[in-house]
């Protein structure tokens, strides 16, 4: 089901030959929903795809009793990829396969049971791994590090590149003589038995002093039982202070709100993004993985939160508002008394300098743990301003003219209100 240029193609090719089963090739075709249906219709015992093709099938809602095997593999598997081929065939045996061209592809395996327990597993026959630091010691059981490989099965190195081979398959640490690939893949073992895939040493960020994996990030969303794919990239590279935004397609039209509570338990602060934008599908490479470097220029519905919307009702929410609109980059016109800061996008940073303004215009001294207890315009103004803004404060000495008196008293009810 995959190009026959694509490196996973060599076992789906090989190995039904030399273990006298047969293979079936379909005509190069662009409509992958008719070339999965005709797996299901024409009694294949067995498929290899990628997750991204596992997408696919979610929509075609197809059951095929014949299909006993399928073997996956070419990115991150996730627990509703499981769901939907358990789906087809709840008697089904699913094999999670890792491994890089480098070490002859599959290399490491898993079988996957459950939703819940998604890994890639142990090494096959004739290869070995090992969990190192960047110094390249062993770390612990349940401590990330960078995957390494050596083998029969591993390469040589880079066809006319010495630098690179150099770089990638540098001398074995604890056997002389060998070799080791780096992977530049983060995982960890499990109980010394398993490993976990984490995502790629590359793909890591820092976000407020904190180094983040963002495979991490997208594999806690995804874990939201109605998520069915997720994607998560820094918003501007270029900017000084990284914010993350999330991709997601969703069997049902998701809220801001909803997936930041379900990460909030997760996660800590620093690892929800900033925005999440649902789309239909995710674009694809032509060996079927998520293409990462279309994403920034689809146009998909960056969710709201759940929270109507009511309007300033006076000039401090309506300067507050001004305020927020400003550091989050946000259209004021669109943020409402009743709209928590954090699902708009802000952070410990932010929240300081949102703070810093209102002071300095305000002339108060309202402490940064003030808006984090209380994040929306409505909470903040009737349960911390209120309280600051007392006549010793030189921000509210005035002299009340007595034609004003009553639309003083509205304002001060409609604060409280």
């Amino acid at each position: 089901f995959t190009s026959i240029a694509f490196d996973l193609t060599i076992t789906s090719t090989f190995l039904p030959l030399i273990s006298g089963g047969s293979l079936t090739t379909y005509g190069a075709s662009h409509d992958i929903t008719t070339v999965l249906k005709s797996y299901s219709e024409n009694g294949h015992s067995h498929i290899k795809l990628t997750p991204a093709h596992i997408t696919v099938l979610q929509s075609l809602d197809l059951e095929s009793a014949q299909l006993k095997v399928a073997i996956v593999g070419g990115d991150a598997l996730q627990a509703s990829h499981v769901e939907t081929l358990q789906k087809m065939n709840p008697a089904i045996s699913i094999y999670n396969e890792y491994g890089p061209t480098e070490a002859t592809v599959g290399c490491v395996v898993y079988k996957v049971d459950s939703a819940a327990n998604i890994l890639i597993g142990k090494p096959i026959q004739n290869t070995q791994v090992y969990v190192l630091d960047k110094n390249n010691q062993l770390v612990a059981d349940g401590v990330s590090g960078e995957l390494h490989i050596s083998g029969l099965g591993l390469a040589k190195g880079y066809l006319n590149n010495k630098a690179l081979t150099e770089a990638k398959f540098i001398q074995h640490p604890f056997k002389e003589g060998e070799k080791l690939y780096k992977t530049g893949d983060l995982v960890k073992w499990i109980n010394g038995e398993y490993l976990h895939f984490m995502g790629r040493t590359d793909h890591q960020v820092k976000i407020r002093g904190h180094r983040v994996e963002l495979g991490e990030i997208a594999q806690q969303i995804s874990a939201k039982d109605t998520i069915q794919e997720v994607a998560v990239l820094i918003k501007d590279e270029t900017a000084v202070e990284k914010e993350l935004v999330a991709y997601i397609t969703s069997t049902v039209e998701e809220t801001s709100t909803n997936i930041r509570g379900f990460l909030a338990t997760r996660v800590p602060d620093y690892m929800i993004p900033s925005a999440f934008i649902q789309i239909e599908n995710f674009p694809l490479t032509i060996n079927g993985k998520i293409d990462t470097k279309k994403l920034p220029l689809i146009t998909g519905t960056h969710l709201a939160s759940t929270v109507e919307y009511i309007a300033p009702r006076n000039e401090v929410e309506q300067r507050l508002i001004e305020i927020v609109s400003i550091v989050l980059d946000t259209d004021a016109s669109k943020i409402g008394v009743y709209d928590n800061f954090f699902d708009m996008g802000m952070n410990s940073i932010k929240l300081i300098q949102i703070l810093e303004k209102f002071n300095n215009e305000f002339n108060t001294d309202i402490k940064p743990l003030a808006l984090f207890e209380h994040t929306t315009v409505n909470d903040f103004i009737v349960n911390v301003y209120s309280n600051e803004a007392q006549p010793s404060n030189p921000a509210m000495e005035f002299e009340i003219e007595p034609d004003l008196s009553e639309e003083l008293d509205d304002f001060i009810t409609s604060m409280n209100e």
